[in-house]
């Protein structure tokens, strides 16, 4: 029997090992899954700040923001919606500077 896990998280917590240590939670299709099993207003945070990551998410069509302070270190949030409470991250000019980084990819 199949259970639907559709647009039923109001968040998640990314916390899989590295991108380069477990690839295969950091991909484009992973992320894709994600976004199919999350409300329309759900977060995503993750320690990860890498590139590879961020586009992954992007290409999902979330935006992507940095979640900073001064007593942790830097952070990614990614949401379909706008969060007001974070810096968004301008993706696209992260693109054109590094135009050789892809996401992963299954």
């Amino acid at each position: 029997m199949a259970t639907n896990i559709e647009n039923i998280f109001d968040i998640v917590y990314q916390d899989a090992f590295s991108p380069s240590t477990n690839p295969i939670l950091w991909t484009v299709e992973y992320f894709s899954d994600i976004k199919k099993s999350i409300k329309d207003d759900a977060i995503l945070t993750t320690y990860s700040i890498a590139l590879p990551t961020r586009l992954a998410l992007y290409e999902n069509g979330f935006n992507v923001f940095l979640n900073s302070g001064d007593d942790f270190r830097n952070a990614t949030v990614a949401s379909l919606k706008m969060v007001d409470e974070f810096a968004l991250v301008d993706v696209e000019h992260k693109i054109s500077c590094n135009p050789d980084i892809r996401p992963l990819r299954d």
